[in-house]
């Protein structure tokens, strides 16, 4: 005979059905919240410029790829040995919509060649490496689950998207960083941290 359905069941359903938004551990990461920092890497985001709450829409490249060396033995001619070679971090494209006034992401890529009227030519300002960090949420969006921490990121390709009277469509900046370091943290139901308001 079927149990009736109480109080104390609708809660039960209830907590587990928020227990399964929080995400347990065994379940994989959702890719829709995400919150992105942008920082200076030489200031380590102290006494720089710190950037937060950009708006980007979509992320990708997040990766690396290990080159093979390749050598064969001249006694054994036969067998090819593998070894890890170079480690070359993928550019990551980040891409966000055009806002009225943020030129954030133009003025960086503007810093790659930064004028120097003294000497008539154009050298890299010292910052334009940054540290840029992408925190992957959990579905309320206040607690950060992974983090992944690019290094020594410098844009090498910035664009807007067509202009179409044709078409209604948001504007969207993309710009396309070349990494020089990747790192990952986990964080559990236990060492997640609230993001700032």
């Amino acid at each position: 005979m079927a149990k009736p359905v109480t109080q104390e069941n609708r809660l039960g359903i209830r907590s587990d059905f928020q227990n399964i938004l929080a995400g347990r551990p065994g379940d994989p990461l959702l890719g829709f919240r995400f919150r992105v920092s942008i920082t200076d890497s030489i200031a380590g985001g102290r006494g720089g410029e710190s950037f937060t709450n950009l708006g980007f829409s979509r992320i990708s490249g997040l990766g690396q790829v290990t080159k093979v060396v390749r050598y064969v033995e001249g006694i054994n001619g036969v067998t090819v040995h593998k070894l890890p070679g170079e480690t070359e971090f993928n550019d990551v494209t980040l891409e966000k919509g055009k806002m009225l006034t943020d030129s954030i992401l133009l003025n960086w890529a503007n810093q790659i060649r930064a004028s120097n009227p003294s000497l008539k030519v154009f050298i890299p300002d010292p910052k334009f490496m940054k540290t840029v960090q992408i925190a992957v949420l959990d579905p309320s969006g206040k607690f950060v689950q992974r983090m992944h921490t690019l290094t020594g990121c410098w844009p090498r390709e910035y664009s807007t998207s067509d202009l179409d009277a044709s078409q209604s469509v948001i504007l969207v900046d993309k710009l396309v960083l070349a990494v020089n370091g990747m790192t990952e943290s986990t964080f559990t139901q236990e060492s997640r941290f609230r993001q700032p308001e």
